[in-house]
């Protein structure tokens, strides 16, 4: 009982130091009581509904006076200051250096809502055929990191029908533009994308950065090599792997793959600038994969860091699949497109402080990881590092420590409040 009361003052500790240390910077007193107050009653709900986190914070009024209190601040406060504190706790504190940005584009489907604001349409990709059902899109940035942590840099959610919207490609750069603001050298961040943003928008832009750029290729987009109009298939086909290389994938397996490189250009592509063209052949492939990229890819080392940034992408994969299935991403209530964005912040907020648990390793990760134990007879088999990566594994293993140890205390962490400076009394000899 005493090692058990030790960690949750210990948490309780180092999530109110995280909070104000890292969070509070620019907010007001009452942005910084409700941050404060959703992101404890988050970690230790682990649920969307304001009710469970109401319910988390174990205040002594009505549990209906503390929803109704959370309901109204994320449906009326401006958390844009927290937006730009995650960014740059993550780049700052988090991610690995020389930098990559790892951008990838998602859905939150609600097939059954009515109510919630601006509700559009998107396509489901977790069913066969991508069906078309009523959603949002969601984009979402992560930052690399060696050491398995969590680096949120923006997760917004948008729909194509709400007011201002302009464009897909305008909405990553505007959450890629968070990440650069707090980088003091641009040109050495690597961005990587996932097919469907192999257009002329994401090069040309990140090209004025001066940033590097990997885009998987879309297999009918035709370029211009050694005076011919290929596609990037048909391109790809026509050749042999020149180079060959081996590494290990996410189920621990060693592959060994062969590649080659060739100088292109395309009209719209930085305008009309040569980029490289890198193909990659798995063995138990019969279509080898092409990629572009504004890397020297001319020799075996070019075209080796071109595939390993590509490869170190599957991150925002993991972030997507730990946000929705710990936090329930998909499975909130509230309705107004500004409280489902707060929302996003809170639980971009909870993430940066477990990826700082786990990037410090003390005495408080080693709490966390031994609290959960029965996460080893999951019967998803999660627990398997070869299925789902080991930086998964630590993620939800840290989070579910974390929902353990404060499931069983009361109270919240305690927020210094501000101290008004007091005016300075004359002097009196006499």
């Amino acid at each position: 009982m005493s090692y058990f009361s030790n960690a949750a003052r210990d948490l309780k500790r180092a999530l109110s130091d995280f909070l104000e240390n890292s969070m509070f910077e620019g907010l007001s007193v009452p942005k910084r009581k409700f941050v404060a107050d959703a992101v404890y009653g988050l970690l230790k709900s682990g649920s969307p509904l304001v009710s469970e986190q109401a319910r988390a914070l174990c205040e002594g009024s009505r549990l209906k006076v503390t929803e109704n209190r959370l309901l109204l601040n994320y449906s009326s406060l401006d958390l844009s200051e927290l937006s730009t504190r995650i960014a740059g706790f993550s780049v700052r504190e988090l991610m690995d250096f020389p930098y990559q940005l790892d951008i990838d584009e998602s859905d939150v489907i609600k097939p059954y809502g009515f109510a919630f604001e601006e509700l559009g349409f998107v396509r489901d990709g977790s069913k066969e055929g991508r069906p078309r059902e009523k959603g949002y899109h969601v984009t979402g940035v992560v930052g690399y990191c060696r050491n398995g942590t969590v680096a949120p840099i923006s997760l917004t959610l948008y729909s194509t029908s709400q007011e201002g919207y302009e464009s897909l490609s305008r909405e990553t750069e505007k959450a890629i533009s968070k990440a650069f603001e707090h980088m003091p050298e641009k040109s050495h961040c690597t961005c990587t994308f996932d097919r469907g943003y192999d257009s002329s928008e994401y090069p040309n832009w990140l090209d004025a950065f001066g940033a590097f750029w990997v885009i998987r290729c879309r297999s009918e987009r035709k370029w211009d090599v050694d005076g011919k109009a290929l596609t990037a298939v048909g391109w790809a086909a026509s050749k042999k792997g020149f180079y060959s290389f081996k590494f290990v994938d996410k189920e621990g397996a060693k592959v060994n793959v062969k590649a080659t490189s060739a100088k292109a250009s395309h009209k719209d592509v930085l305008r009309g600038d040569p980029v490289w063209l890198v193909a990659e052949y798995f063995p138990n492939e019969s279509l080898p994969r092409v990629y572009m990229t504004n890397m020297d890819c001319s020799k075996k080392e070019g075209v080796k860091r071109a595939l390993r940034a590509y490869r170190r992408r599957w991150p925002i994969e993991e972030y997507f699949r730990f946000a929705k299935q710990e936090f329930g991403l998909e499975g909130f209530e509230i309705r107004s497109l500004k409280a489902i964005n707060n929302f996003f912040l809170i639980v971009q907020a909870c993430c940066c402080f477990i990826g700082k648990v786990i990037a410090e390793k003390g005495r408080l990760y080693e709490a966390c990881m031994s609290f959960w134990e029965g996460f080893g007879d999951d019967p998803e088999g999660a627990s398997d590092p070869q299925r789902y990566g080991e930086s998964e594994l630590r993620l939800y293993r840290v989070k579910r420590g974390i929902q353990a140890i404060l499931a069983h205390t009361g109270g919240r962490p305690e927020i210094r409040k501000r101290v008004r400076s007091r005016k300075p009394n004359q002097l009196y000899l006499f």
